[in-house]
């Protein structure tokens, strides 16, 4: 019998929020066990993390740094941040150098979040064409450095040219990627740059691994393209 995957959803709007939700007891009710804490910024996901060892983090790109984190540690992530992505798109300094210094701006703490955790399956989902440039480099960095998946919101290629908001994240891909993600690590096929180094992770704790091949091909029978803007096909699993 498959055991419950413990995940860790980072979201800091609450419409997103709720839409996780839904997709999460959705995808419980139809037979995938999931058991799914929620974090609204770096500070509670990092509080949650230290507490337990999860399966898999799925997460937003840009939320809040959290009152547990002081401004001068905000500074020090911003600025680290910043000069990752601008090595890895210099074309879009002038776009990183919006949050850089302005904490009124969300910067993309999803990638530090990313960058605690790296041995962990891990997907991020946002809603990249109301973010416009501020993503890109964010992009850049995630999937062509570090080959990550990065999944985009339901309309993105349609509304990518409009000022309105987006209401749809993927949460259904993200989902069924994050445990494709958690499968592939079991059997060691995580990129490289993403393997822990001796002992750590998913990786180094055969003992503890909640599945079998078998079993998990009964979830993931599925293959579709894992990289972002994805195709629309709904039923995932």
């Amino acid at each position: 019998m498959i055991q419950k995957l413990e995940l860790l959803i980072v979201e800091d709007g609450e419409n997103h929020m709720n839409a996780a939700k839904s997709e999460v007891e959705r995808r419980t009710i139809s037979g995938i066990p999931i058991s799914v804490d929620y974090a609204t910024n770096l500070s509670e996901a990092r509080g949650s993390i230290s507490c337990k060892q999860y399966d898999g983090i799925v997460s937003d790109v840009f939320f809040p740094a959290g009152a547990d984190i002081s401004a001068d540690q905000e500074d020090k992530l911003r600025e680290s941040l910043y000069q990752k992505l601008l090595h890895a798109d210099s074309r879009y300094e002038r776009t990183l150098r919006k949050w850089r210094k302005d904490k009124s701006i969300l910067a993309p703490l999803g990638v530090q979040l990313f960058e605690d955790q790296p041995s962990t399956p891990f997907i991020h989902c946002t809603d990249g064409y109301h973010h416009g440039d501020d993503l890109q480099p964010v992009f850049m960095y995630l999937n062509y450095e570090k080959r990550m998946i990065l999944v985009d919101g339901k309309n993105a290629w349609e509304n990518q040219d409009k000022k309105e908001v987006s209401n749809d994240k993927r949460w259904d891909y993200a989902l069924f990627y994050i445990i494709k993600e958690i499968a592939s690590n079991k059997h060691g096929v995580l990129p490289e740059d993403r393997r822990p180094s001796s002992g750590g992770g998913l990786l180094g704790r055969a003992e503890n691994n909640k599945f079998s091949l078998e079993e998990i091909q009964k979830i993931i029978a599925e293959e579709i393209d894992p990289y972002v803007f994805p195709s629309e096909r709904e039923e995932l699993y």
